[in-house]
């Protein structure tokens, strides 16, 4: 009971870790009563320190290992050690949201950078089709002003390369 009411202190002031070494340690191997009885009261502890430090859903890991001499002069033992994994556990769903998070965030940009390439192609498309439009409105302008002022004002063709001249004008000016 002392050795749990100092785990339980020790706990509140921050300990992570709580080690529980049975009293029959010091006499012999502590038996099956004797463990549980001290799993009991470290449990108890660290409870007590969650409590007192206003956490009280900590989750806590259990672990019993048993430690044996090689030689038979050498006393085995039992050691019980709970230890706090709640950060831990917090730690790690923070990082998995986190990785989540950027997860989206990296298929989100992806998505926005493939539709910019798709919105630059048709750009450098259309560039090249304005181009080539504007290298066609060239001959036809030249053309049809060549013709136009070497016929008499008269001629009654000239009227239609007026026409012509005027709607490439206003395509040239469309393309630009």
């Amino acid at each position: 009971i002392t050795s749990s009411i100092g785990a339980a202190m020790a706990g509140w002031h921050g300990a992570a870790m709580l080690c529980y070494v049975t009293p029959k340690e010091h006499l012999g191997l502590p038996d099956v009563e004797d463990v549980k009885q001290g799993v009991i009261a470290y449990k108890i502890a660290a409870h007590s320190a969650d409590v007192a430090l206003g956490e009280g859903t900590a989750e806590r890991i259990l672990a019993v290992s048993r430690s044996q001499g090689d030689r038979e002069d050498l006393d085995a033992g039992i050691v019980l050690t709970l230890r706090d994994v709640t950060e831990s556990r917090r730690a790690k769903e923070v990082l998995e949201r986190s990785r989540d998070q950027l997860e989206l965030e990296v298929q989100s940009r992806t998505a926005e950078l493939r539709q910019a390439q798709k919105a630059e192609a048709v750009g450098q498309l259309a560039g090249g089709i304005a181009h080539d439009f504007n290298n066609l409105l060239a001959a036809i302008l030249g053309f049809a002003t060549a013709a136009r002022d070497d016929l008499p004002r008269e001629h009654p063709v000239r009227g239609d390369l007026v026409e012509v001249v005027q709607a490439a004008e206003r395509a040239r000016d469309i393309v630009q």
